[in-house]
């Protein structure tokens, strides 16, 4: 999992954390935050199923594709795009 090219698949610190140690992780789709739900209620959303994972000991790991990469966990990291993809996906219906 880990071993995969640093060039295309980047880890959080949280999520190699979580496989070093041994604590599970939950994979979780980006498209909540995308297409999911209208801002700012994806973020808030996204968010809490993330925080919801943390208690109950797991580590949430968001997955999107940023930048020409895939990024496994660091949700935070994707929330502040949130506001960006809302206006491009609306800006296509006109």
């Amino acid at each position: 999992m880990l071993g995969a090219p640093s060039s295309v698949l980047v880890f959080s610190n949280e999520v190699k954390n979580a496989f070093q140690t041994g604590q599970g992780i939950v994979a979780l789709e980006s498209t909540i935050i995308s297409h999911g739900m209208p801002y700012p209620q994806n973020v808030e959303t996204a968010r809490q199923v993330e925080n919801t994972i943390r208690e109950g000991g797991a580590c949430p790991a968001t997955i999107a594709l940023m930048d020409g990469k895939i990024k496994v966990g660091n949700g935070g990291g994707f929330f502040f795009l949130a506001q960006f993809i809302v206006f491009q996906n609306n800006s296509q219906h006109f």
